[in-house]
């Protein structure tokens, strides 16, 4: 497989994970009456090991090690099926994936 290809599949692949974790959160969140914002975080790829993506609640703290990757919150006017794209733009230039991961 061409090596961009292949970069191009791991990240959609953390886009569409972070994207249906996110979707469960929103539909647990609703189920117990929080209507609140979604926020996207990023635990940025070490040498070895690529980084992540994670929905937080705006009640919420992240996980340690994971930062702020836009102010913008998701708001529950985007449909689920929206959230793919929406993560995909914001997300783009978070260095989320190794070298040797991608290699």
């Amino acid at each position: 497989m061409n090596p961009q290809h292949k970069i191009q599949k791991d990240y959609r692949q953390k886009v569409k994970d972070c994207a249906e974790a996110g979707k469960t959160l929103a539909i647990q969140s609703a189920n117990a009456g929080l209507h609140e914002a979604l926020y996207l975080y990023a635990n940025q790829t070490t040498e070895e090991a690529d980084g992540s993506l994670m929905l937080v609640r705006d009640s919420e703290q992240p996980p340690v090690g994971f930062t702020l990757v836009t102010g913008e919150g998701l708001r529950g006017h985007i449909p689920y099926e929206h959230f793919f794209s929406w993560i995909y733009e914001r997300a783009r230039h978070e260095r989320i994936l190794s070298f040797e991961a991608s290699s």
